[in-house]
Order: structure tokens, then sequence, then C-alpha cells
């Protein structure tokens, strides 16, 4: 594991092996962080809450019970997780080394799959995801 000596880890709270918790970031008392999952700069894991392996949550991303998100996997040829949040008013999207609003990851998808099934998948998750957004009524 590796925890920024400038994070927080709560009371109780674990995080994983090959684990990474970044500068200023936070995790919660008693939340997990799974081994190899990556909690980015400035992030906020809440209390309870857990980040599952090989999950990533991006640099200023918060994951709290008040605002929804959402992580999906496995995805792609690499089967990685992909995790969806607000980040102020926009939504944003982390998956392996890939961080970045909704138009980026879109982007990404549409240069690296096209129009594959698995560009197909990745579209369709990061739509659930807006949808339940749109559901508990945070603006995507």
């Amino acid at each position: 594991s590796l925890v920024h000596d400038r994070a927080y880890v709560g009371d109780g709270a674990s995080v994983g092996d090959h684990a990474s918790v970044g500068y200023r970031a936070s995790v919660g008392d008693h939340a997990s962080v799974g081994d190899g999952a990556y909690v980015g700069e400035g992030a906020s894991v809440g209390d309870h809450a857990s980040v599952g392996y090989r999950a990533s949550v991006g640099n200023g991303a918060r994951i709290t019970k008040d605002r929804p998100w959402c992580s999906i996997g496995p995805l792609g040829s690499d089967g990685r997780t992909l995790t969806i949040s607000m980040v102020g008013d926009e939504v944003w999207c982390w998956t392996g080394c890939f961080g970045g609003t909704a138009a980026q990851f879109l982007e990404a998808v549409a240069d690296k799959h096209d129009a594959s099934p698995m560009g197909d998948s990745y579209r369709a998750a990061l739509a659930f995801a807006e949808a339940q957004f749109k559901a508990f009524q945070v603006p995507a």
C-alpha cells in the first residue's frame, strides 16, 4: 500500500495490498479501499464506504452517502472497473489510468473502441450512471 503522508485514513479503516491513497485524500472511519484500488489527490471516501478491488476514485471526487456515484465492472479487455461520480457540477469518469469528464471519456472510448461491443458497454455504463444521477435529482 502507498498512503501519501498528507493523506488521512480514519479509525478502523483499511487500505488493501498495492492500493494507493493520494495527496490530501481522505478515507473515512471504518471505510475500506480494496486491493489495487486508487483514491486520487484530494478525493474523499466517506465513513463506512467501500472502494472495491482495482477500483479508482479520481482526483477531487467525493464518494459519500448524499451524492450518487456508480462503479461498474468488469469492463473492457482488461476487466477494469469504471467509477463515475460528480465533481462539482460535472460528471467525471475513472478507469485504469484514465480520469476525466464524461465528454473526455466518450472521446477516449471512441478513439480506442469506436463502435465495437466494448465501446458500446462503456457508453452504456455511463448512460446508466447518468440516469441514476437524474433519479437522485443531481444535475448530470
